[in-house]
């Protein structure tokens, strides 16, 4: 390893540190002959001929006007550091670490760190609130690093339009599915139902803003507002019908049509027991499932109906009391 000649352009103390590490390798232990060697390496137009201690380097270093153009250069790549909120993990960490070096580098205090990091978020995403709603927790750099990976981590589990997802019927364990086999009463539509205790392909769901898919993609579901789920298989939407009746129990006919009117329309509510005070739908939340129409509450239970000699479990809707009946746990896919 070739020492590093030290002419205003790495910060100090990480020069240093690569230093006594050559140091180490060429054994040389005395702080006497470290020092020696430190100012061999360090450029003439930094005056260190007086200094007598390796303390007294690092801070003669840190006093020069080299350290200063230093950090204000560091401070611009700060500036012109980027994150895209839509990026994947990979830049998620490329981005914090570089963050991190950058603001030990330029050596600015926490509150710059903490401005210097939200300028970089769009102040409507979740990252941006998530970490303004716990500023007063953030008292160090570490502090605001873990803060922001934790935003990052929470947002990962939200539920967003364009997200494949899977409801799971909580009472029964089964998972709301569709294929291209139709009723054979009612609307003789592409029919719903819940059959399988783990999700395969007939199970996977798009939630989705069909009018206005490629504008939404990517933003947070919340509770009570509407949105399509679209069968990834069928591409067809889940639909509730206001005339007919499901097969077995006479609860409202769910089916999957190629419709995009208010009848296929659906949001997440909270359970009757839930305790959830957060505005966005994440990931393992049990829910209560309401179409368009007023208190019309997707449910589920034992009751099967039969299609080509198989038995489905009946998936309908209902206006009645909400019960344990009705919950469904929303899974990303």
């Amino acid at each position: 390893m070739e020492p590093e000649m030290y002419h205003g352009t790495i910060h100090p103390d990480v020069w240093y540190n690569k230093m006594k590490n050559i140091c180490r390798l060429n054994q040389i232990t005395e702080n006497n002959s470290i020092l020696e060697f430190c100012k061999n390496n360090i450029h003439p137009s930094i005056n260190v001929k007086k200094v007598n201690s390796l303390m007294e380097l690092i801070n003669v270093l840190k006093s020069d006007i080299s350290f200063d153009i230093f950090k204000n250069s560091v401070k611009r790549k700060l500036q012109e550091l980027k994150f895209d909120p839509k990026g994947d993990a990979d830049h998620i960490l490329q981005f914090t670490c570089k963050f991190r070096e950058y603001c030990f580098e330029a050596e600015i205090d926490v509150e710059e760190q903490k401005k210097y990091l939200l300028n970089k978020l769009p102040e409507g995403s979740f990252q941006y609130k998530f970490i303004t709603s716990n500023l007063e927790k953030i008292t160090t750099l570490s502090d605001l690093i873990k803060m922001f990976d934790d935003s990052c981590f929470e947002e990962s589990k939200i539920i967003k339009y364009g997200s494949c997802i899977t409801l799971k019927h909580v009472l029964t364990g089964t998972y709301l599915s569709s294929c291209n086999i139709n009723y054979v009463t009612g609307s003789e539509q592409q029919m719903t139902f819940t059959r399988k205790k783990f999700p395969d392909s007939n199970a996977i769901w798009i939630i989705s803003d069909s009018v206005k898919q490629k504008e939404k993609d990517n933003d947070p579901l919340i509770y009570r507002n509407g949105f399509h789920l679209t069968h990834k298989e069928s591409r067809k939407n889940l639909y509730l019908s206001k005339n007919y009746k499901s097969p077995e129990t006479n609860l409202l006919e769910v089916s999957c049509r190629a419709y995009e009117s208010d009848l296929a329309l659906w949001k997440c509510i909270e359970t009757t027991n839930s305790k959830n005070s957060k505005d966005y739908v994440y990931t393992k939340d049990i829910i209560n499932f309401q179409g368009y129409i007023k208190d019309s509450i997707l449910r589920s239970h034992d009751f099967t109906f039969k299609v080509n000699n198989k038995l489905y479990q009946e998936v309908g809707a209902h206006k009645e009391r909400i019960g344990g009946i009705d919950e469904w746990c929303i899974e990303l896919w």
